[in-house]
């Protein structure tokens, strides 16, 4: 395995993690809503875990699929670096 390919790894694992916790946030949420949860009837909205949810689990989607804008940063293949990788022969 090249480094890229490793870093790919490194993406894709981040961004299981970030789906989980994103889930986890939302499913919280949907507890809440359909009063499953034993919690005080005073307790407010659980606004904090849906302003984290969803960025959670969009950010984590977009990571399972390569990130391929962080991915082309990290890695570039574009001409200036190409002509570097060039054989001079």
């Amino acid at each position: 395995m090249d480094a890229k390919n490793i870093f790919g790894l490194v993406i894709r694992t981040i961004g299981l993690l970030a789906c989980g916790a994103g889930l986890n946030d939302l499913l919280y949420i949907g507890l809440y809503v359909t009063g499953s949860l034993n919690v005080s009837v005073t307790r407010p909205f659980p606004m904090s875990d849906l302003v984290e949810g969803i960025p959670f689990l969009s950010i984590g989607l977009y990571f399972l699929r390569g990130a391929p804008v962080v991915l082309e940063y990290a890695f570039p293949t574009t001409a200036e670096r190409a002509d570097v990788e060039e054989d001079p022969n």
